[in-house]
């Protein structure tokens, strides 16, 4: 007895299709709508089953296709639990690329690229703590970088990015579940960033060095001059990163709404961390900087650091913390990280020791968490600061209330 290829069912002509695999004895058939029944009341016996025969495998071919599908994802998911390291790492790298920077991409690259070298391009399934142990040994004995050991601080950046290679493997199927890492010991350090005398005194540096520039008429130093003052104002009056300031274009800062539009700059290839687009106020003193520095505009100028011709100052945001880096050395200011612990981690710093709410300051600086912000209070120093000023209380105590000694 031949099976019906369509039935009506609450006011609808439904086709009644084989399941996948084909049709077997116990096993229901796929149901899917055809159309409804009112719409070909119309016509006669014979066209209406001509029209819904074509439904019926118009239907049924999308059926198959979809079953197609899902059989190459199933060979798909089964294939991948056999991949190696090299396979899932090539998938891993670009998804980092689409949704991070180069530079990151290349980071996490290396990343890998030394776990390889420590444990061989095994399949990920045999992937375990003895090998993630080997691994550590490596970086910590074995893996140099520009003819040196490894630091701790770059040991566990690597550990890290592995432990985020394995979720994403895990996620994508590729491994199961996967012991918890203990990230290798990472001394604690002060946060080392600068006084605001130390930034008073690079900006004074600046501004004198862009005057004397414009009176010697020495064009290429006031234009480097006036690029550095402009990131300086970005960096502390609004705790921006370095990549923000470098790739920001003129047409982001608006004025009349007092902000400046944070976002991916396509044509430097520049994206914003967690692919943020905030929006940022401008404070009064940013405000008048940037109404004079804008009214200064060459016609031809596109952005915030600009070379006066629509270029960008630098093509890369690493030549510019160099730039500032001769600056600190010539002042002999703490070799920091000019723009990330110079001006903006300072900021920070001094902004949460007045007692500013940290939760403003966290989306401020664009941080992930509150943790991030607060790692910036230099608790340390705090206390140091408090105990030294109580020792100077002390002995002023001491002198009041000790008896005058006649001589």
């Amino acid at each position: 007895m031949s099976r019906k290829l369509y039935e009506k069912d609450r006011g609808n002509y439904v086709g009644v299709f084989p399941p996948e695999g084909g049709w077997q004895a116990g096993r229901k058939g796929l149901r899917r709508k055809l159309c409804p029944i009112d719409e070909l009341e119309h016509l006669s016996e014979l066209d209406r089953t001509m029209r819904l025969t074509e439904m019926y495998s118009r239907k049924a071919r999308e059926i198959s296709d979809e079953q197609y599908q899902k059989q190459q994802e199933r060979k798909k998911k089964a294939q991948r639990k056999l991949w190696t390291v090299k396979q899932a790492k090539e998938l891993w790298i670009t998804a980092v690329k689409v949704n991070r920077s180069p530079k990151t991409a290349k980071m996490y690259n290396r990343s890998l690229e030394l776990y390889l070298s420590a444990c061989g391009n095994h399949e990920m399934r045999e992937y375990d703590n003895d090998k993630y142990l080997l691994f550590l040994k490596y970086l910590k004995n074995e893996a140099t970088y520009r003819g040196r050991k490894l630091s701790d601080t770059t040991v566990h950046t690597h550990a890290r990015q592995l432990k985020n290679f394995l979720l994403f493997c895990k996620d994508q199927k590729i491994i199961g579940e996967i012991q918890r890492l203990k990230m290798p010991h990472l001394p604690k350090q002060d946060m080392r960033t600068l006084t605001l005398n130390d930034l008073d005194k690079l900006e004074r540096h600046i501004v004198t060095s862009l005057k004397m520039a414009e009176m010697e008429s020495d064009s290429k130093t006031a234009r480097d001059m006036k690029n550095m003052r402009r990131a300086f104002m970005l960096a502390t009056q609004l705790i921006a990163r370095l990549g923000a300031i470098w790739s920001l274009k003129l047409d982001k800062i608006d004025l009349n709404s007092q902000l400046i539009y944070i976002r991916d700059n396509k044509e430097l290839k520049w994206v914003n961390k967690w692919h943020k687009s905030p929006d940022k106020p401008i404070n009064e003193d940013l405000y008048d900087f940037l109404k004079k520095d804008l009214a200064g505009r060459g016609k031809h100028e596109k952005y915030f650091l600009d070379k006066g011709n629509g270029e960008p100052w630098y093509l890369n945001q690493t030549a510019v913390s160099r730039f500032a880096t001769k600056i600190f050395k010539e002042l002999n200011l703490p070799a920091v990280k000019p723009f990330h612990w110079g001006m903006r981690a300072t900021m920070i710093t001094e902004l949460l020791l007045q007692g500013t709410d940290p939760y403003a300051i966290k989306e401020l600086a664009d941080h992930d968490s509150i943790e991030t912000t607060m790692l910036y209070l230099n608790k340390r120093k705090v206390k140091q600061k408090n105990a030294v000023d109580g020792i100077s209380q002390l002995m002023k105590n001491r002198l009041t209330e000790s008896p005058k000694v006649s001589l």
